[in-house]
């Protein structure tokens, strides 16, 4: 059988952890390592090896306190522990389903709630709130449709957790229910802007403005990107909204907190740099002109 990185045997965790099998059994029936049945066997089980490199640290702690917080200094490298993504073999699982065949086969909304819940959408998933909010930013001030996007989306985050109120409420099923209300209200309301919106799903709406001969073939590209970009890692914006969520502030913060980290110049603000210097080159014999201004301006 192939060596998998994410499991250890039961000899390699004696052996690591220099216990006997009696302590094994008696971690495992207290949570402190995770165990999974072994594939083609009834009997034979594995173990997390984060579980065991886990308790290792803490014995490694308790040794010698100087040398782990000297270890623990790594300036400049935000790293946490994931149980959403693994990457193995070649290829990368969202909660050990195949990220690949998830981008072939699966709705955007599908992974969406894989990664929060760590299952499948439910049959029939409905947010009838998702109509109601819609309205509600439709009816903001027409001011606030001629600011830049991200901050229209900041502007819009407050008004929906005014209009929650089980904001706080962060059982796993309500903060998925609360984040996919987001994603669909924001998304529908930023395209209602520029026009008309169709479609149901995420990617429905997003291409809702191409002829109907190429919607359903860039449907499905959109459905893969979004799907194979899901995990964003410790991007600056994804760390600051999963530090702002690790202090149990409700889905409207963290989502909030994100946003501004990616308003920044040296995150998503570029790309409004980007669309400025765009919008200067007004024909293809001034881009020599527009790049020497920008050089010229240290950008």
């Amino acid at each position: 059988m192939k060596k998998d990185p994410l499991y250890v045997t039961s000899a390699e965790v004696i052996r690591r952890l220099r216990i006997t099998r009696e302590t094994l059994y008696a971690y495992v029936s207290r949570g402190l390592i995770r165990s999974e049945k072994m594939p083609g066997s009834h009997r034979k089980k594995w173990y997390y090896r984060e579980d065991v490199e886990s308790l290792l640290k803490k014995k490694e702690i308790r040794q010698n306190p100087g040398k782990a917080v000297r270890g623990a200094l790594r300036w400049g490298e935000p790293i946490l522990d994931s149980q959403i993504t693994r990457i193995y073999d070649g290829s990368f699982f969202y909660r050990n389903v195949s990220a690949f065949d998830l981008a072939q086969e699966a709705e955007f909304e599908d992974v969406f709630t894989l990664l929060v819940m760590g299952q499948s959408a439910p049959q029939g998933l409905s947010i009838p709130v998702v109509k109601q909010l819609i309205g509600r930013l439709t009816g903001l001030d027409s001011s606030l449709k001629k600011v830049q996007p991200l901050d229209a989306l900041l502007a819009s985050i407050p008004l929906m957790a005014y209009e929650d109120s089980l904001r706080m409420d962060l059982r796993p099923e309500s903060v998925m229910l609360k984040g996919y209300a987001m994603a669909v209200t924001l998304t529908k309301w930023m395209l209602s802007i520029s026009g008309k919106i169709e479609g149901e799903s995420i990617a429905e709406v997003l291409v809702g403005g191409c002829s109907a001969a190429n919607r359903n073939k860039f449907e499905r590209l959109l459905t893969q990107a979004l799907i194979l970009g899901a995990d964003h890692e410790l991007s600056t914006s994804a760390f600051a909204a999963r530090v702002t969520a690790s202090g149990q502030a409700n889905p409207y913060e963290a989502v909030a907190s994100g946003l501004y980290a990616l308003r920044g110049r040296r995150h998503g603000g570029s790309t409004l740099e980007l669309e400025r210097f765009w919008n200067e080159i007004k024909k293809p014999t001034q881009v020599d002109r527009v790049i020497d201004d920008w050089l010229e301006q240290g950008k």
